[in-house]
């Protein structure tokens, strides 16, 4: 039996999910761009229809997206990546996303991407246990201009306190 849990244990490792792969350093900050670019440039996609408010003055379009099929499904995606102070006072402040019949909805008027941006190249300057620091070097038509991200761990879930959004 002892010959056999170091060939037990080595197997393990073998097992998906049991071993997981390091993200790279863009593979860290990408989901938090996607998500902050829904408040910025893109948007969700969202249906054509169009849904009125009492007393509104732009219509409302249902969010056309499986991982969020309410409003609560997106904010805990998104408290899952920014603090709560971040999504509630600069991210929803916006007043862009709201839940209606239990669906979730978007105004849908925001701005394109930047086009200026040729890309972008991330490196991971450092890490512990409860913080990593990401540099980003976007690169722009007129030169290039570095940003720093950075990442706490929070009540256990790995959140960034620090997010230059530069698209």
């Amino acid at each position: 039996m002892k010959r056999l849990l170091p060939f037990l244990f080595a197997l393990l490792f073998l097992l998906p999910g049991c071993n997981p792969t390091p993200k790279t350093p863009e593979e860290l900050v990408a989901p938090a761009m996607e998500a902050y670019g829904w408040f910025v440039t893109g948007g969700l996609h969202y249906q054509a229809e169009e849904v009125w408010v009492e007393g509104g003055s732009s219509p409302w379009h249902q969010v056309d997206d499986s991982r969020f099929p309410d409003y609560q499904s997106f904010y805990r995606y998104l408290t899952g990546i920014f603090p709560q102070e971040m999504v509630d006072g600069t991210l929803l402040a916006g007043g862009n996303y709201r839940e209606l019949d239990g669906k979730l909805y978007t105004r849908g008027n925001i701005r394109e991407k930047n086009r200026f941006i040729g890309g972008a190249d991330y490196a991971l300057v450092s890490e512990t246990d409860s913080r990593r620091e990401i540099m980003a070097t976007a690169y722009f038509v007129k030169g290039a201009q570095e940003y720093l991200f950075v990442q706490e761990k929070v009540d256990g879930k790995w959140l960034f306190t620090q997010f230059p959004y530069f698209y």
